[in-house]
């Protein structure tokens, strides 16, 4: 235990003695999720021009030597 109280201390004592600095840190980090975080759960479609249709011509449950001979 005196080895992690050793490994610990100066990274709490310097925390502890700058709370603004802590909290511009994790200030920081949280604002640099939100970018990231608006992104999740979207659903990946290519950027269609007008006119374009996106459709997938394979269906559910095909096997994978019947895709590759349907998309040759």
């Amino acid at each position: 235990m005196r080895m992690l109280i050793a490994l610990y201390r100066p990274y709490s004592d310097w925390a502890l003695s700058r709370p603004k600095a802590v909290l511009g840190i994790a200030l920081l980090l949280l604002l640099t999720t939100l970018w990231p975080l608006a992104r999740i759960g979207g659903e990946f479609i290519p950027a269609l021009d007008e006119g374009d249709v996106f459709t997938c011509p394979l269906a559910s449950g095909i096997s994978t030597a019947k895709a590759s001979e349907l998309l040759h």
